[in-house]
């Protein structure tokens, strides 16, 4: 029988004082989301159930979006919402790639009932990613468009299959959660991403991946053939998921709670 291995109450503080200072690290940090679409593409109602409460106003009439619009959501998280295509060289070009340029995410949308992936987006697009390739094509209003597999693969042999395409409906939240996982994902190669998950509105898929993706982690662990060589990664593994799912949902736990 194996015998049972203990933890130190030196080694757990340890391990919970190092995991803690990398979620508080991480929350110290700042996110700009930039997002570029034609006027019409949803991009403000996108913006508006992706969080937890209406961060940009949304336009009942054409061209609603008639210059550069910052929201700040937290003091660290500013989303920049650009005019529409027709207008990104003219009046307000400097700023706009300026932004582009800093962005940790792009969201360039484009509109499923509408002609998708014009000339005019397409060269928009290539500019953008002279400045900075980290974009996502967001496909909006797909539940007023007839078939859109076609759609999306149109718009991934035109752009090269060079950026992740994902088809949402703004209108009536098919596949936000979709939409959600990628900018999450390419936000945590910036070590970015349990900040913009916190204040996001849908915590229960955020939670079920990460709950997921520790226990395939925690499994491979295990395997390790050698009495107690898994003890240490284990503990810092449950640790480091427990204070992120406190975080995620505003709820701090205290080290004696983590360690009970």
């Amino acid at each position: 029988m194996k015998t049972p291995n203990f933890m130190s109450d030196e080694s757990f503080d340890k391990v919970f004082k190092e995991e803690s200072d990398l979620i508080n690290e991480q929350l110290k940090k700042e996110i700009l989301i930039a997002m570029i679409g034609d006027v019409n593409a949803g991009k403000s109602s996108t913006l508006n159930r992706l969080m937890q409460k209406d961060v940009a106003e949304v336009g009942a009439q054409p061209g609603e979006t008639k210059e550069v619009k910052k929201f700040y959501y937290t003091d660290n998280i500013l989303f920049v919402d650009t005019p529409g295509l027709d207008d990104i060289y003219q009046e307000h070009s400097n700023e706009t790639l300026k932004f582009y340029n800093q962005a940790d995410v792009i969201l360039f949308f484009l509109n499923a009932a509408g002609t998708v992936l014009s000339d005019t987006e397409l060269k928009s697009l290539n500019k953008i990613a002279t400045l900075n390739k980290k974009i996502i094509l967001v496909l909006n209003k797909i539940d007023a468009a007839d078939d859109v597999l076609s759609l999306v693969n149109y718009v991934l042999e035109h752009t090269g299959f060079a950026y992740p395409v994902i088809p949402i409906s703004s209108k009536t939240g098919e596949q936000m959660e979709f939409l959600q996982r990628e900018i999450l994902q390419q936000l945590k190669d910036a070590n970015k991403d349990l900040l913009l998950a916190a204040n996001m509105a849908d915590k229960s898929s955020i939670a079920k991946r990460w709950i997921l993706a520790a226990g395939a982690s925690a499994a491979t662990i295990g395997a390790v053939p050698i009495p107690g060589a898994d003890f240490i990664p284990l503990t810092t593994l449950q640790v480091g998921l427990m204070l992120k799912l406190s975080t995620l949902y505003g709820k701090p736990i205290t080290k004696d709670h983590a360690k009970n």
